[in-house]
C-alpha cells in the first residue's frame, strides 16, 4: 500500500491494481483482458512520486506492469526474465530505473531501464527468500535486499552489479530481515526478532 497523496492510495487485490480516493470514496482499477495488464495475482508493488506504479505478478513467465496512477494507462510491460513470480520492486529516485526480485531458486535480481524495456544488469540474489528490495534514496547507485538471514547492499555501475553482506551486532549474527528503509546516515531494517 502506498499513499499517493493526502487522499489517494494505491494497492493490489488479486490481479487488479486499485487506486482508492478517500475524498470521493471511490476506487478505480488497473485491469483488462489485454496483454498490457496482469493475467495472474499481483504480489509486489512499487510507487514513484511522479505517479508511476510498477506491479509484479506470480506465474511461470510473470509480468511487471508499469502504469500511471492517475490515468491508469499502461506505460510498459516487462517480461521474460523472472520465473515463478516477481516478489519485490523498487524505483530509483529519478524513476527511470526499476529493480525487481524473482521467485526463482536464485532469487534473481534485475535492474531495468523500464522505459527502454531493457535490463541494465542482473545477478543472483542468493539461496534464501528475499522479502523486500528498496532503492536507497540518499545513494543513487545503491539498493538493499532483505530476507531470510539476508541483507545485501547492492552497488550498480555501468559494468556490473555487486553486493556486500550486511552484519548486525558486534558478532555479526545473521537475522531474518523483513523490511528496510533509510535516513541520511543509516539503513534501517525490521527483523523477525523485533
Amino acid at each position: 500500500l502506498y499513499c499517493v497523496s493526502d487522499h489517494r492510495m494505491v494497492y493490489m487485490v488479486a490481479a487488479v491494481g486499485v487506486v482508492y480516493d478517500k475524498l470521493a470514496h471511490s476506487q478505480r482499477f488497473f485491469h483488462q483482458n489485454d496483454p498490457k495488464y496482469h493475467d495472474d495475482d499481483i504480489i509486489s508493488l512499487a510507487y514513484h512520486k511522479d505517479g508511476i506504479v510498477a506491479t509484479g505478478q506470480v506465474g511461470k513467465n510473470p509480468k511487471i506492469c508499469i502504469w500511471d496512477v492517475y490515468t491508469l494507462e499502461s506505460q510498459n510491460v516487462l517480461q521474460d526474465f523472472h520465473s515463478r513470480g516477481v516478489v519485490g520492486l523498487s524505483f530509483n529516485n529519478d524513476g527511470n530505473l526499476l529493480v525487481s526480485i524473482g521467485l526463482d531458486n536464485d532469487h534473481s535480481v534485475a535492474v531495468y531501464n523500464w522505459r527502454a524495456n531493457r535490463i541494465i544488469q542482473s545477478a543472483k540474489g542468493g539461496p534464501g527468500r528475499i522479502y523486500e528490495v528498496r532503492w536507497n534514496k540518499y545513494k543513487p547507485t545503491e539498493f538493499v535486499t532483505v530476507g531470510k538471514k539476508h541483507i545485501r547492499f547492492w552497488e550498480l555501475n555501468e559494468y556490473n552489479l555487486k553486493y556486500h553482506k550486511g552484519l548486525v551486532g558486534r558478532i555479526g549474527s545473521r537475522q531474518t530481515h523483513l523490511t528496510v528503509d533509510f535516513n541520511k546516515r543509516y539503513s534501517i531494517t525490521g527483523t523477525l526478532r523485533g
